[in-house]
């Protein structure tokens, strides 16, 4: 075999991968969150978020790659581990602003962190996507630890119009009266 034809057979792989990789790209991000899952599993969270991390390179669009590299990131509680989650959890809502799960994760990033002004809307806007009174009891209290005492009590009304038995909603509105 001559040089020449080696350089055409790597070529012609070249060009096919550069063909396939856009269009096995779902896939592939599939199969790096998967791996990721194995070592998680393995509670190797660390090397579990890189594969997450690479999966979301692949298809910036995959729901299951951002919610477990901005949910484990947020378990991580370090400032870096924080700010790294918001920011995918930023670009990956800039594509898919109407993901509840990915909205509730980055409510909590911000939350930890104290910037209860940015975790109230994404709770809010996690509850109204959803129409789950968790998320609007969370926006509440994030609501009320900014200041905004009406907008808190309007959150938990929010909550009470899902499940007018919402225990979690009716205690914070019983304990911060007007």
């Amino acid at each position: 075999m001559t040089i020449g034809s080696r350089l055409r057979r790597f070529a012609v792989a070249l060009c096919a991968l550069g063909i396939g990789a856009p269009l096995f790209r779902a896939q592939v991000a599939t199969s790096l969150v998967v791996r990721g899952d194995d070592f998680l599993y393995r509670r190797q969270v660390e090397r579990a978020r890189g594969y997450y991390a690479r999966a979301l390179w692949f298809d910036p669009q995959s729901r299951a790659a951002a919610d477990r590299y901005v949910f484990f990131g947020m378990q991580e509680r370090t400032p870096a581990s924080l700010a790294a989650s918001i920011a995918a959890a930023s670009r990956y809502l800039a594509l898919r602003p109407d993901d509840a799960t990915v909205l509730a994760d980055r409510a909590l990033c911000y939350q930890i962190e104290r910037r209860y002004s940015e975790a109230a809307p994404d709770f809010s806007h996690a509850g109204a996507l959803a129409r789950d009174p968790r998320y609007f009891t969370f926006a509440g209290w994030a609501a009320l630890r900014s200041g905004k005492r009406r907008e808190a009590q309007m959150l938990w009304h929010e909550a009470l119009a899902l499940d007018a038995r919402f225990g979690p909603a009716r205690f914070a509105l019983a304990r911060v009266r007007p």
